[in-house]
């Protein structure tokens, strides 16, 4: 039986998470900010090693990576359903992207 308020994200959807920082209303001491957290910063250690897939030149604290996922949330519903580390990367990438120059051709 779950406690009053909790949110299920075993099946680990972008929804779920959403739920979650919503349940937490952004606190940075909550389930929802640790885990943001925590792909942040994984995404910024593969930018900073020169993958595009990562992000870069981020500046963030634990709040703005909480909003930053739930205004992409919000303006996502059809990819609610994509495992909750793609919704939160698609989120950072889109807030930080490494966006690399290419050299000019010979």
């Amino acid at each position: 039986m779950q406690r009053q308020g909790a949110v299920d994200v075993t099946r680990r959807r972008a929804q779920d998470l959403y739920r979650a920082c919503l349940a937490e209303q952004g606190a940075a001491s909550g389930w929802c900010g640790a885990y943001l957290m925590g792909v942040a910063d994984t995404l910024t250690a593969f930018g900073n090693g020169g993958s595009a897939s990562g992000i870069c030149s981020p500046d963030y604290t634990i709040e703005d990576l909480v909003e930053t996922f739930l205004t992409w949330a919000r303006a996502n519903a059809p990819l609610h359903d994509v495992d909750m580390l793609a919704g939160a990367s698609l989120a950072f990438r889109r807030r930080w992207p490494c966006v690399r120059s290419e050299a000019p051709a010979r």
